[in-house]
């Protein structure tokens, strides 16, 4: 594939994870620096003119306290790891 691509994330759903506004800032900064890292630098993805509805990542362990910077990155790779195999 040619050009850029675009990756929108709409939602992600974490059941069971007390965090501030504060703390899902933290999160969602960490998850997007490491998956902008990961999609440059990791191993490739290939890409399809077509678009994903839904996309199911592997459920993640995580002990308390929760750590929104560890836990965004980790979500991070988990959904580079799903993008890998669905494409």
């Amino acid at each position: 594939m040619n050009g850029p691509v675009q990756l929108h994330i709409e939602r992600i759903v974490l059941d069971g994870v007390p965090l501030s506004r504060a703390e899902a800032a933290q999160l969602r900064g960490a998850l997007e620096a490491e998956l902008a890292r990961l999609l440059a630098h990791g191993p490739r993805v290939a890409w399809t003119d077509t678009a994903l509805h839904s996309l199911r990542a592997p459920a993640l362990a995580f002990g308390a306290p929760v750590r929104p910077l560890e836990l965004g990155r980790a979500i991070a790779h988990s959904v580079h790891a799903s993008l890998l195999r669905g494409s």
